[in-house]
């Protein structure tokens, strides 16, 4: 199995020119992702290390794709959604500046997730607290931001470039989740 995050397009190009050997080599080096199959109990470890891991001929590659970033535009996505949502509340267009705050806000918050420390219930909405301290919004509910920001974003996608294309040529050699 592997693991395909954002910004590893030469992976999927590896993929489509059958050389998996290549793209789990890849994947052992970068600690960020990680290769599993029945053989690796331990993340980025196989069973002999010094000895090359080969796809059985029998067996179809499983992918598993992270969506945000690798299959979607999420940084399209939340931009808009932000901006939509801000225009709701404030009756004014979003700065940059104010879309790159709340982006670095969002994004120290999903570490913080990511490490257990905050619930996803609370950063939902925690994020637009911090984020509104920081650009000077003042009377405005962060929950009800968060909320209506929430559903704008359901709304909103954009497939990255080649996404598609991707997907659909390995549809037919590999298993896809």
């Amino acid at each position: 199995c592997l693991w395909v995050e954002g910004g590893h397009s030469h992976l999927a190009e590896d993929v489509l020119k059958d050389s998996f050997s290549k793209a789990i080599d890849y994947f052992n080096q970068v600690e960020a992702n990680r290769v599993e199959c029945a053989c690796t109990p331990k993340r980025n470890n196989l069973a002999d290390p010094n000895k090359p891991y080969t796809l059985p001929k029998d067996r179809k590659p499983i992918l598993y794709f992270d969506m945000d970033g690798t299959l979607l535009d999420f940084l399209y996505s939340e931009r808009v959604a932000l901006g939509i949502t801000y225009r709701h509340y404030l009756q004014k267009d979003i700065t940059a500046e104010e879309i790159a705050s709340y982006s670095g806000i969002n994004d120290s918050y999903w570490k913080k997730l990511e490490k257990g420390e905050i619930t996803k219930a609370a950063l939902v909405v925690e994020r637009f607290i911090t984020w509104f301290e920081t650009v000077g919004i003042v009377g405005l509910d962060p929950a009800s931001f968060a909320d209506r920001y929430e559903k704008e974003l359901k709304n909103v996608c954009r497939l990255v470039d080649n996404a598609e294309f991707v997907v659909q040529t390995l549809a037919g050699t590999t298993q896809q989740y």
